[in-house]
């Protein structure tokens, strides 16, 4: 079983708002997934932030070892 993260939930866990670590640390990484439209809104929610190189930092950090599922 695989779990599909979607933009709400990443974007709470990279504030610290919703503490999931179990599922995105080894060996849940390999169960969770995300889709490149999530990845996007993370991309431009980090892009549109006061100082946005701190936010995208944090999303490669979230993202590295994670699953992006295509649209297709």
């Amino acid at each position: 079983m695989k779990y599909l993260l979607d933009t709400n939930i990443c974007v709470f866990y990279l504030r610290g708002r919703l503490n999931f670590n179990h599922f995105v640390e080894e060996p849940w990484r390999n169960i969770c997934c995300i889709s490149e439209v999530t990845v996007l809104e993370l991309r431009y929610g980090a892009e549109n932030s006061n100082h946005p190189q701190k936010p995208h930092q944090a999303v490669d950090i979230f993202l590295k070892g994670l699953s992006v599922l295509p649209t297709t």
